[in-house]
């Protein structure tokens, strides 16, 4: 009896350590099982957070475009504008002597076309003679043409025309442009030095007839260019504003 005994604890014993191990093996297989289980959700989610990242850094990256591409539009809009009106291009007179008389030259100056281009010349030299004299000024003292338009760089001339010239010695000129894209003044001086015209020009955005002081907003010159041989104050500037000391040289 007692070995029965002893072979029944031995034999539960056995039973035991079995369904232990089994149990054992279970659950390393569960937890094999999970662990796999958790890392496929783990680099599942990685995978999912790369892709929000990466379609969160396309969406940047469009926005970008879309924004670029915007304002590219409104300054292809501002160019197409500008191109259209004339922008801040201007023109400018001087004369040619080759034919004998002067033909007034007009030169542009700018990034864009100018239209509807029309001009006034008044002859200083006449129009403050008539205002020394207290007479309505001469009608003489002025010549228009109508440019119409000046390409970028070009120049326009036409040998069939003239400014008469008032005095053999000094000369000065206001001319009034008008154009599609606002209006400009220019100031041309010109004096005879060694038998030949030497000139200086000033172009302002705003100007007046009569000699004097420019408006406090046209000061500052969009244009300027004097001949060397130009002759000058003794400060070395020109007498834009000093014509009757000019006139008297």
């Amino acid at each position: 009896n007692e070995w029965k005994y002893k072979i029944s604890y031995i034999v539960a014993f056995i039973a035991l350590g079995g369904w232990a191990i089994v149990v054992v093996v279970q659950l390393s297989i569960q937890t094999t099982k999970s662990e796999t289980e958790l890392r496929y959700q783990i680099k599942n989610l990685t995978a999912k957070a790369d892709e929000s990242t990466r379609l969160q850094a396309l969406n940047t990256d469009l926005q970008k475009q879309v924004l670029a591409l915007s304002k590219l539009n409104v300054q292809t809009a501002k160019e197409s504008i500008l191109t259209v009106t004339g922008g801040d291009s201007f023109c400018y007179m001087d004369f040619n002597y080759q034919f004998g008389h002067p033909i007034p030259i007009f030169l542009h100056e700018g990034r864009y076309p100018l239209y509807d281009v029309n001009v006034r010349i008044v002859d200083l030299f006449i129009a403050e003679r008539s205002f020394q004299e207290h007479r309505v000024s001469d009608k003489a003292s002025e010549t228009r043409y109508a440019i119409h338009e000046l390409g970028i760089a070009l120049m326009w001339i036409d040998s069939a025309l003239s400014v008469r010239f008032s005095d053999e010695r000094v000369q000065a000129f206001n001319i009034f442009f008008v154009a599609r894209n606002g209006t400009w003044t220019e100031t041309l001086l010109l004096k005879k030095v060694s038998d030949h015209w030497v000139q200086a020009i000033r172009v302002l955005f705003a100007g007046h007839v009569r000699p004097g002081k420019p408006p406090e907003r046209s000061k500052k010159p969009v244009y300027e260019k004097v001949s060397r041989e130009f002759p000058v104050d003794a400060d070395g500037t020109v007498p834009w504003d000093n014509l009757k000391e000019f006139f008297k040289e």
